[in-house]
């Protein structure tokens, strides 16, 4: 298990900080491209029936997935959305959980790479998550993301 937390530069609108919101894959090389993973969608899809979620654009093209790790979405959470819904994140590793499990063999333990953006409580500094593990490390990104919120 690896948890990397690291400063990020990323610049989300104030009116979609009141939900999570699921960033393109190819934000960093091309921010008006939209290309997301292929279990962005069912993450979406899983986590819309507990929550407020939205992709920051509309998914243009997926990247198809052709290995035995589950790629998570990268996840952005504004402190707003943390102090409204201080469930969220119980929510997000859990439909994590969900669709990595569904995503490999039955018996097998899913390999999990994810990552995850804060904003901080200044609200200007933003934090990324990155995670790569078993389903059993997921407890470890709930602490470390409940520290980045705190402010520890």
């Amino acid at each position: 298990m690896k948890i990397d937390i690291t400063s990020c530069d990323i610049d989300i609108n104030e009116t979609n900080k009141d939900k999570a919101i699921i960033i393109p894959d190819s934000y960093w090389s091309d921010p008006n491209d939209s290309i997301y993973t292929s279990t962005a969608l069912s993450f979406y899809k899983e986590l819309k029936s507990k929550t407020d979620v939205e992709f920051l654009s509309p998914p243009k093209n997926l990247i198809e997935q052709r290995s035995i790790e589950w790629f998570g979405p990268i996840i952005y959470l504004s402190m707003n959305i943390i102090q409204n819904h201080p469930d969220i994140i119980d929510l997000i590793l859990d439909t994590v959980e969900t669709c990595a499990t569904k995503f490999t063999r039955k018996g097998e333990s899913p390999s999990i790479k994810l990552k995850v953006i804060c904003e901080e409580r200044d609200g200007a500094k933003k934090t990324q998550l990155s995670y790569e593990g078993d389903v059993a490390g997921l407890d470890k990104i709930k602490h470390s993301l409940d520290g980045l919120f705190n402010g520890k």
